[in-house]
């Protein structure tokens, strides 16, 4: 087993957990959310993107902002998909009004 001390409270985690993509928490979160930004910023996509904000809750990762294109939509969220650790994607994406 190993125990995982974050802001003040501790975790125990089976070692299942500590192996494998089961584990997910505010620090898994904040790492899954910086390698979707950095898979966007490294796509073509992101020269094109209105706004987007990426968040990431119990390995669930939210797409939310504004998007030129309707297939900007589609392909923001297979980047964020195609990231490993990401259980699901939550799109919210909305194409901008011209």
């Amino acid at each position: 087993m190993v125990i995982v001390a974050a802001l003040g409270a501790a975790t125990l985690l089976r070692p299942s957990e500590t192996a494998g993509q089961e584990a997910c928490g505010v620090l898994r979160d904040e790492g899954l959310v910086a390698k979707v930004q950095a898979k966007l910023l490294l796509s073509a996509l992101w020269a094109k993107v209105g706004s987007l904000v990426v968040t990431s809750n119990e390995c669930v990762v939210t797409l939310a902002g504004t998007v030129p294109e309707q297939k900007n939509i589609v392909e923001a969220e297979r980047i964020a998909a195609s990231v490993q650790g990401v259980r699901r994607v939550r799109n919210t994406l909305r194409v901008a009004s011209q």
